[in-house]
């Protein structure tokens, strides 16, 4: 059964990113509920990021092409068996913590280079892998 997005919040970031709160809570028997908080943002890749790069501009350009302008950086957080009573509270401690333990991290000015950077790891690691394939057919 797929959850409704319902948008909680946003939180706008010492590093000017925006933070997204979903909540994707949906109910599993008798009154109970899985709650669910989705937290998303958007990060541009920019070209200034991969200025220590041999060749920076293709990396750039090919990374760009296979993802576009922006990545979405996400995590979930579950409770199981939460009463209907008290699915807001929850809901709403599950942000407080979150923020409490990540504010400082994901607004730090370094995270959205080290975030792209990242994901540019995990894209070559597939791509190489994807190649090696093909060849191997």
């Amino acid at each position: 059964m797929q959850s409704e997005k319902r948008l909680m919040e946003t939180v706008e970031l010492e590093n000017g990113l925006i933070l997204h709160f979903y909540d994707l809570s949906k109910p599993i028997t008798g009154g109970r509920y899985q709650v669910q908080l989705l937290v998303s943002m958007t990060v541009e890749i920019k070209q200034e990021y991969f200025n220590d790069f041999e060749d920076p501009l293709s990396a750039f350009n090919s990374f760009r092409k296979a993802k576009g302008k922006e990545i979405e950086f996400r995590q979930e957080k579950f409770r199981n068996f939460i009463a209907d009573v008290e699915m807001k509270v929850v809901l709403e401690k599950m942000k407080q913590e979150y923020l409490e333990a990540n504010r400082m991290y994901l607004g730090h000015a370094a995270f959205p280079k080290k975030y792209v950077m990242k994901v540019y790891r995990e894209w070559q690691d597939e791509e190489a892998i994807r190649c090696a394939q093909e060849q191997a057919m």
